[in-house]
């Protein structure tokens, strides 16, 4: 299976450009889509779900453009949106039975989809309890809930994580893995560590373009020699600062403070030690 993006773009009717000429080919595996808010992420997301066109370029599965595979392709489909657009009236479980029989389950099948689905997002125990009462992180799970639903080919998560704690972020990374054999799955995000773990490819999004596309472990050789542990005092902090170097994270200590510096060249004050790059440290560099 290979879902193709072949220079894709997106320009709305106020002039702005979402989306520019961007090309990539999906198969089976996990991919990162990294970028800050406003990058374009979920514009593509929603050309690849066809819930809006292309104004430019092609969207095409196995050489076939997704607009001619029509219920074909949406049965391929499990989409989480990054906006928690419920109907809060409904209990959990009557959400999850309403969007199966959607996805055209019969009565059988669609009860043991949506307990195992809600068995893998924690929510057995709410499922009875109305999604209006539901806080902000449970509503993220009903989401990616239903996006699990009849067990999807081509999965898209559009900020999955949002809302949820550490453990759930954990959880919910370690299932995308778990079940990334014979699926695409696409995770747009901006935080760094929801994807850096599992993909097989990470694609870095900026002003509507791709700047980088490769495996995590490619992506970080472009860092070689470029990240640094500086234990400065005070006043050499503040050189730092006022130099607007990339720090990308200050911890003060008993021997003072230990910054994490990304450089081109070796920072020229205090105790220094270079260190091992990680995709956060390539991801502030390309800023």
């Amino acid at each position: 299976m290979e879902l193709r993006i072949d220079r894709v773009s997106k320009k709305y009717k106020s002039g702005k450009e979402a989306v520019k000429n961007v090309s990539c080919s999906f198969t089976n595996g996990v991919y990162g889509l990294l970028g800050p808010n406003g990058a374009g992420k979920s514009t593509l997301m929603n050309m690849i779900t066809r819930n809006i066109k292309p104004t430019g370029g092609e969207i095409s599965l196995d050489g076939t453009e997704i607009g001619g595979l029509g219920a074909k392709y949406r049965g391929l489909l499990g989409y989480m949106p990054q906006q928690q657009e419920l109907y809060t009236e409904f209990t959990g479980d009557r959400f999850l039975w309403y969007m199966a029989s959607l996805k055209g389950l019969d009565k059988k099948n669609a009860a043991s989809e949506v307990d195992r689905v809600l068995d893998i997002v924690g929510l057995k125990s709410e499922r009875h309890k109305k999604i209006k009462t539901y806080s902000g992180g449970m509503k993220q799970r009903i989401l990616l809930a239903q996006a699990l639903i009849g067990e999807p080919k081509i999965l898209i998560l559009d900020e999955p994580t949002a809302g949820l704690d550490p453990k759930e972020r954990v959880r919910l990374r370690n299932h995308l893995s778990d079940i990334s054999k014979g699926k695409i799955i696409i995770i747009a995000t901006h935080v760094v560590s929801d994807i850096e773990y599992i993909s097989n490819e990470v694609i870095i999004m900026r002003d509507g373009e791709f700047i980088r596309k490769n495996p995590p472990a490619l992506l970080l050789k472009e860092m070689k020699h470029k990240v640094f542990e500086v234990t400065v005092n005070s006043e050499q902090k503040k050189i730092y600062e006022e130099d607007n170097y990339k720090i990308v994270a200050s911890t003060l200590t008993s021997d003072g403070n230990v910054m994490r510096i990304v450089s081109d060249e070796p920072p020229g004050h205090g105790d220094i030690r270079e260190v091992p790059p990680c995709l956060e440290d390539l991801y502030l560099y390309l800023e």
